[in-house]
């Protein structure tokens, strides 16, 4: 599929939100959050829906369940099983390669992760591909239409089916069409069940997109995880061609490549020969590189003849790139520090929902419940659900990307 055409915005019909000031919003927002392991679906669901049912008591607004099962059927009954438990609740989940909930994680066996909140005015917009697609390529004015007129800068969750929608596409026309919006989500990833299912409404769906359009009373404060740490120093692209970097600093750019390996210690050199990643500045008016504007992608190869190296990524001429290095103890301190920034730099979330890379958990770091334990060391007692995924969606330096290797924060708070 071709990329995005980005050239035409389109400009989204803007509500001007009238009333009291937002501070003065007295939103009783809360969240409670569950995980059950269980093969039997009824059981989990009764379990989980007890749990957070009791932890809020009252009507639940919003619900959002991501599965994990061997059973193909669980994901037709579980909208069914959901709307019996809790009656005109709003769903957003997707079927799952693991799911988090409780403050803990499952990427094995069948399990159900429950998170529920109190939190009314939320649209869910379900996008279908033939809606929104002119050809092979998004249409950002037939998005618009279907998301109908939304206040300036609403922010919304996400979820998509990548087998009917091209996530990046849909990244940079959900750019267009919510402009100043933050923008986190997942793909709807198939789990033991070679599907991608998304569930919403009265049953379940596997084709489009799901966008949860938020209150304007309510934000979401990003996290963005990518697992990395930079290495050596930041260099400017004197010379490309397309996603080929042929020179930094007017040098060979294979040069920088080797002087960067050179100064690093035993440990790192050996990271660099199988987990060396590009982070490009999302600054393009700045010098330096700063670690939580860097979008880290993959190399693409190199090319010894014309002493380059291929980055995939949207490059540009001047754009300040670094290298960077992945491994388990750079992923944790990483989200450790950006944990505590948040901690420290803003009010306490009501809920947060995760979504990870299926190559982070167990996987990257030998453990359970690694990045829920950091979340709840820096946010304690705040209810925190998601799942495992191929994708993760999230801002960078103010754009919307699809990462990998990503843990994906969305902190909901009331907006100040």
């Amino acid at each position: 599929m071709r990329s995005c055409s980005c050239a035409e915005a389109v400009l989204l019909p803007v509500i001007a939100v009238d009333g009291p000031d937002v501070s003065d919003y007295n939103l009783a927002m809360r969240f409670a959050s569950a995980l059950h392991r269980s093969a039997d679906l009824d059981a989990a669901v009764n379990a989980a829906a007890d749990e957070v049912g009791a932890q809020l008591g009252g009507k639940v607004d919003l619900l959002f369940p991501f599965l994990r099962t061997t059973d193909p059927n669980d994901y037709r009954r579980l909208p069914e099983l959901l709307e019996a438990r809790f009656p005109g609740a709003t769903l957003f989940g997707c079927a799952a390669k693991g799911v988090i909930g409780g403050g803990h994680e499952e990427e094995d066996g069948p399990a159900l992760s429950l998170t529920a909140a109190v939190l009314p005015g939320a649209r869910l917009v379900h996008l279908d591909p033939e809606s929104i697609m002119d050809g092979e390529v998004m249409s950002e004015k037939r998005l618009a239409a279907e998301l109908g007129p939304v206040p300036a800068g609403v922010d919304a969750l996400v979820l998509v089916d990548p087998f009917s929608v091209q996530p990046d596409q849909l990244a940079a026309a959900l750019d267009l069409a919510l402009p100043h919006a933050v923008k986190v989500g997942a793909l709807a990833t198939a789990g033991p069940v070679p599907r991608s299912t998304m569930l919403y409404g009265h049953t379940a769906h596997r084709r489009g997109a799901l966008v949860l359009l938020l209150p304007h009373e309510v934000r979401i404060r990003p996290i963005v995880a990518q697992g990395c740490r930079p290495v050596g120093r930041a260099h400017v692209i004197t010379r490309r061609d397309g996603q080929a970097i042929l020179e930094l600093d007017g040098k060979p750019a294979l040069a920088a490549m080797k002087d960067c390996y050179a100064s690093l210690s035993a440990h790192d050199r050996e990271l660099f020969r199988h987990s060396l990643f590009v982070g490009v500045e999302m600054d393009r008016g700045e010098l330096e590189a700063r670690p939580d504007r860097l979008l880290v992608r993959n190399l693409l190869g190199v090319d010894p003849e014309r002493e380059a190296f291929g980055v995939a990524a949207e490059l540009h001429d001047y754009d300040v790139v670094q290298f960077v290095l992945r491994d388990s103890a750079s992923a944790a301190e990483e989200l450790t520090s950006l944990l505590t920034l948040a901690r420290d730099g803003g009010a306490t979330p009501a809920g947060a929902l995760l979504f990870t890379c299926v190559g982070r958990g167990r996987h990257l770091f030998a453990a359970v419940d690694h990045d829920p334990r950091l979340f709840g060391d820096a946010f304690a007692n705040v209810p925190v659900g998601g799942c495992f995924s191929d994708g993760e969606i999230a801002p960078v330096g103010g754009k919307t990307f699809l990462h990998a290797y990503t843990s994906a924060f969305a902190l909901i708070e009331q907006r100040r």
